[in-house]
């Protein structure tokens, strides 16, 4: 069988669902809602909206190292 149909037979024997809800969950309970997100020192922040805060967090991590 190619890995193709492989895929598609996983996807209708819903074998992904799991993993999913278990990896969307663990996004959700750190405050992840959409993508870019970065987590540094417990918080979450979207390096593309929030550039000076994910900057700011950048550079105090490695101040204090």
């Amino acid at each position: 069988m190619a890995e193709t149909e492989q895929l598609r037979t996983k996807i209708h024997e819903q074998a992904y669902e799991s993993p999913i809800r278990e990896t969307s969950q663990a996004a959700a309970d750190v405050g992840v809602s959409g993508t870019p997100a970065l987590v540094i020192e417990g918080e979450t922040v979207n390096p593309l909206s929030e550039e000076q805060r994910t900057r700011t967090l950048i550079e105090q991590l490695a101040d204090e190292s």
